[in-house]
């Protein structure tokens, strides 16, 4: 089956990586964390709606298992009050796998991140249109999850990659998107305390 030029290029995100480039701050996160463990209970208890990135956030590329690393956080999420969604640019199967699992909705397809249409959607199915802060959107991503979560009002935090898969997609990425990302990070001064995975 041929996938449709939206699902092979993501338009939606060169207008923001060129504007990100002329200016850093529309993608600079409120939190920057090592991994997802970092979320502590005093930041979750700050959120009625907790959305994530899955591939490089919350699992390793394709898989429908949360990483071995995260279960515990994951399990301390999923026992507090803030609800929690996912939302990947990728759209495939694991998805509702991954869903079906867990017990969480995943929200994928088009338009994709930074697009606000889908974020726009998250919002409105959880009746936070009007007060779009009270969501925190995770992502390893500054041009296109941070990007777009920002660009409708949610709070943001971004995790270093997970890992970097040889796909022929993640080495298009590394080769084109990454030193873009790599250079919006360094611009907006975020550090990691381990490796930066983005270069």
């Amino acid at each position: 089956m041929e996938l449709d030029i939206f699902e092979k290029v993501n338009i939606y995100a060169i207008p923001k990586t060129i504007q990100a480039l002329f200016d850093p701050n529309i993608a600079k996160p409120d939190f920057v964390w090592e991994n997802v463990n970092e979320l502590t209970a005093e930041i979750r208890d700050q959120f009625e709606l907790i959305v994530f990135d899955l591939d490089r956030t919350l699992v390793l590329d394709g898989s429908d298992e949360i990483s071995p690393d995260l279960k515990y956080i994951w399990e301390e999420i999923r026992s507090g009050s803030a609800r929690i969604a996912c939302f990947t640019n990728k759209s495939n199967s694991r998805n509702k796998r991954f869903g079906d699992k867990y017990d969480v909705p995943v929200y994928s397809g088009l338009p994709k991140k930074p697009h606000p249409a889908k974020f726009r959607e998250i919002l409105s199915d959880y009746y936070l249109a009007g007060t779009p802060q009270k969501t925190l959107f995770v992502d390893d991503s500054l041009l296109t999850g941070i990007v777009g979560a920002k660009g409708v009002g949610m709070q943001t935090a971004l995790v270093n990659y997970m890992s970097i898969s040889k796909t022929p997609e993640m080495i298009t990425k590394r080769l084109f998107g990454r030193p873009l990302e790599s250079l919006t990070r360094r611009r907006l001064g975020l550090h990691f305390s381990k490796k930066d995975n983005s270069i």
